[in-house]
């Protein structure tokens, strides 16, 4: 199976902006992008969320949580998987 092995873990910080394939998680599968490749930008701030953006740029809809996102955090610091990050 081509994906039996470990993926490298993408570092993410506030501001970055990371294409990623979006999980099939509640808030994803419930605005129907679920399985669909998007670029994500994490918001500044106290609590960093994840802004899905169009392909044109634009905002897509409201901020979610980042790991509803599939961005994940540990002591500290966010990071992805599969992701390719942009500034």
């Amino acid at each position: 199976m081509p994906d039996q092995f470990p993926r490298a873990a993408v570092p993410v910080r506030p501001g970055d902006r990371v294409r990623l394939l979006l999980p099939h998680s509640e808030v994803c599968i419930h605005m129907r992008v679920a399985g669909r490749v998007m670029t994500v930008e994490v918001t500044t701030g106290e609590y960093p969320t994840a802004q899905l953006l169009n392909d044109d740029g634009s905002r897509f809809s409201f901020p979610i949580l980042t790991a509803e996102a599939g961005i994940f955090s540990s002591a500290g610091s966010l990071y992805c998987y599969g992701g390719r990050r942009r500034r």
